[in-house]
Formats: C-alpha cells, sequence, structure tokens
C-alpha cells in the first residue's frame, strides 16, 4: 500500500475494456529507454534509467460511439505496483479535460475518474481498466457519457511502477523523451495527442 500511496501523491502533483472497439483511433508512439527515478517522493531528483521494465512504447486511443478505449502498450508490464494515468482533453466550450487512473498492487486494485485538477471523483458506471500482463498492456474503457459526450478527444498517457523502496519508483510519459525535475514540480502538462473524433 506505501507503494500506491506514493504514486497518488505524485497524480496530486501531476494533475479498455475486453470488447472490441470502433470508431476513429489514433496511436501516439513512445521513445524506448526513456524511463526515470523518482527517489525522493517528497522532493523528486529524477535519474534516467534504461533497465526499467514499465516502459510505454505506445498509446492507442479508440473513439468509438459509446466509449473512449485507451490501450498503454508497454516493453514488459510488471505484476504488481502499477500505476497508470490517462488524461482526456474534451471538446467543450473551454476544452475541460478528466483523469482516469488505474492501479494495483498485493491484490488491492482501483479506477477513478476525476475533473482536470484530480479534486473530484467523478460517478462513472461501466468504467472498466485491464491490466494484461500476457501482452504488457494496460487498457481503460470509459463510457462517453462519463465525460460529456465530445465530438472529439485528446489523450495523453503516463505509468509508475513503485519498487521495494521509494528510490526504486520510476515513471514515464508517453511522449515525452526528456522529463526534468522543475517539469515534475510545477504542474506539469501531459503531451497530447491529435484530435480522435468520434467514430
Amino acid at each position: 500500500m506505501r507503494g500506491i500511496g506514493v504514486s497518488l501523491a505524485l497524480l496530486a502533483i501531476v494533475v479498455a475494456g475486453g470488447q472490441q472497439a470502433y470508431g476513429a483511433t489514433h496511436v501516439m508512439k513512445d521513445h524506448k529507454g526513456d524511463v526515470y527515478a523518482y527517489p525522493d517522493p517528497e522532493s523528486p531528483r529524477l535519474v534516467h534509467t534504461n533497465e526499467a521494465t514499465d516502459d510505454i512504447t505506445s498509446v492507442r486511443t479508440t473513439h468509438g460511439a459509446k466509449a473512449v478505449n485507451v490501450a498503454i502498450h508497454l516493453r514488459e508490464l510488471p505484476r504488481t505496483d502499477n500505476v497508470a494515468l490517462v488524461e482526456i482533453r474534451t471538446s467543450a466550450p473551454g476544452h475541460p479535460a478528466y483523469l482516469a487512473l488505474a492501479a494495483r498492487t498485493d491484490g488491492y486494485k482501483t479506477r477513478v475518474l476525476t475533473d482536470q485538477t484530480g479534486s473530484s471523483k467523478l460517478r462513472c458506471k461501466n468504467m472498466r481498466v485491464r491490466f494484461d500482463g500476457a501482452d504488457d498492456v494496460v487498457r481503460m474503457h470509459i463510457p462517453r457519457r462519463c465525460i460529456g459526450s465530445p465530438k472529439w478527444i485528446r489523450t495523453g498517457a503516463m505509468v509508475m511502477q513503485d519498487g521495494p523502496k521509494a528510490s526504486d519508483s520510476t515513471i514515464d510519459v508517453a511522449g515525452k523523451t526528456v522529463l526534468t525535475n522543475k517539469w515534475l514540480t510545477y504542474s506539469p502538462n501531459l503531451p497530447l495527442s491529435s484530435r480522435v473524433h468520434v467514430g
């Protein structure tokens, strides 16, 4: 539980299901070997590492008539202590964003949808998350009605892995090769995909 607590604290700073999906699709590629360690969650000091397994290779977003499905593909999906975060920015006036979070550790699993500040938990019936170890993918299924049934969306994603010690924790952000302490500390924005219109 300590590990998930560390990652949820990081989420505060950072402020798809098994069925077949149809709709417009976008794939964001991510560089390999761009995982960073953050030894001290209270005062992050990012350290590049080429040995971490939770290395995002791509993020596939499908915007269907009823749901948004996001698949975060990794080089290798660790069996436990994973946190995945997806930002969904929408076409509504002001382009509000939603944050979908999934976490698991030692048999404990959680999933939640919040507003863009991460402070207000939203009710989202039928939101689903699957940690697919066979294919090394984290799949999120978010019904469109939970995010205002937008005409188009833009998505960004990141994953975190908590090790036995806080100093073993790692982070990878899709579409961002270089992470800096300044970026992490001052309310960073996730790189977003191009617009994915409803299919």
